[in-house]
């Protein structure tokens, strides 16, 4: 960790006060100024971080993939600065549901790939953004720089990164959602709930699959992350997976993936100077890999207790986004079939003044549709996932993610109770 600072530079110092709270309460920090504070030095060994900042209407889970259209100037600027700096870490924090509310646990984000969007894709978008979420953040306060060499201020985050225990015994996620994960998939079998995209649901098996995942072969460690082939595309392996492809395995020199009936074989030709990470793949169909990013660090055991948990909350919260969409496109399509009754049961007298009142109402229904999806997401998506960001151990989140799963299993229960009896 590093703390940079100038001769031509102070910092005002924006703290905020950790209030006691019940422990699954979200934890709001009303961010109050109290003036400056002089540059101070951070010691290397500090899990006490000065952040680059952004604060968002999303709460970013640990372990998945988090892509960013950059447009607004000043987080341009964020991103030019950390590739003019070497730095790769940015912290995101939930923006509260009242004036100057800011979450104070937030996800740290590894920074991976930045890309240019030309004019001619997206005249607003100026950068892609893609990172992984390596872990959780405490918020203690906002620093900002102000340098007359940089030409503006810059706002980052105090943050104690917040390093995870590891060592649970794998199976522990498994075993205490146990209970939960049963009864969920007995009233999904009982709904006749498959794969869950219609309704955006996912079936506890998946879950389970997730909190049930074999520790990482350790020779594939060093593949972990994004890469681009030949052709310019990016592609990210995880665990033991090339993410749309299909299974990576080590075979003693070299890795092989399986692709339909025909095997490919890769060997590592460039190891980065910094670690034992993979630099480049040659494989045998003649394609060539080259990393973009260093492996992501992630500050919990990725594929261990914790990332097994993690990968199934994202899980969940995958098809819960879907879900929301799902009944925001039910709404307005009600609303589109009784605006079109009435227009085709107008009089032709009356056909103009008709339009006119459907053309208010569709604007009115749409915005109440996307305003019910907006508060569905919140309810039902973003405070859980912010509660299970918060929560300070392992145990505290699998009770929490336990409570999540009652919640969706209620849920089923009603449906079932107001399904019609001939169904």
């Amino acid at each position: 960790s590093s703390s940079s600072s100038s001769s031509s530079s102070h910092r005002e110092f924006r703290h905020v006060a950790h209030a006691e709270l019940d422990a699954d309460e979200i934890r709001w920090l009303p961010v109050q100024e109290i003036g400056f504070e002089e540059p101070t030095d951070i010691p290397t060994t500090s899990d006490i971080r000065d952040l680059p900042v952004l604060l968002v209407n999303e709460v970013y889970v640990p372990g998945e993939e988090v892509k960013l259209n950059v447009f607004k100037p000043e987080d341009c600027r964020l991103y030019e600065g950390l590739l003019l700096e070497g730095r790769r870490f940015v912290a995101t924090f939930f923006h509260g549901l009242g004036p100057g509310q800011v979450a104070e646990y937030g996800t740290l984000l590894f920074l991976e790939d930045l890309r240019v969007v030309p004019e001619s894709v997206d005249g607003n978008v100026k950068y892609i953004a893609e990172h992984t979420a390596v872990g959780r953040v405490r918020l203690i306060g906002l620093v900002r720089h102000r340098s007359t060499s940089e030409g503006g201020d810059r706002v980052l985050a105090r943050t104690e990164v917040c390093i995870e225990c590891r060592n649970h015994t794998p199976t522990l996620p498994h075993e205490m959602l146990a209970d939960q994960l049963q009864e969920l998939g007995n009233l999904q079998l009982e709904a006749g709930v498959g794969a869950g995209e219609e309704n955006g649901e996912v079936p506890a098996s998946e879950l389970k699959s997730s909190l049930q995942a074999a520790p990482l072969e350790p020779r594939l460690q060093p593949l972990q992350g994004l890469w681009r082939v030949a052709s310019g595309i990016p592609i990210r392996v995880d665990g033991d997976m090339v993410v749309g492809l299909g299974k990576l395995r080590a075979v003693e020199d070299e890795f092989a993936v399986q692709l339909g009936k025909c095997e490919f074989r890769a060997r590592c030709e460039e190891k980065m100077q910094s670690s034992s990470a993979a630099e480049v793949l040659k494989w045998s169909d003649g394609d060539t890999w080259t990393r973009i990013a260093a492996p992501p660090p992630y500050q919990f055991d990725a594929f261990g207790a914790a990332g097994f948990l993690w990968r199934a909350v994202g899980r969940w919260r995958k098809a819960g986004d879907w879900r929301a969409e799902v009944r925001r496109g039910e709404a307005r399509w009600r609303s589109a079939e009784s605006i079109a009754q009435r227009l085709q049961d107008a009089s032709p007298a009356d056909s103009e003044r008709v339009q006119e009142d459907a053309v208010a109402e569709w604007q009115r229904a749409a915005l109440g549709a996307d305003t019910d999806a907006e508060n569905m997401r919140m309810e039902e998506l973003l405070l859980p996932c912010q509660r299970l960001l918060q929560a300070p151990s392992l145990l505290d989140r699998l009770r929490i993610f336990g409570k999540v799963l009652e919640v969706e299993a209620t849920k089923l229960r009603l449906r079932l109770a107001l399904r019609p009896t001939d169904e």
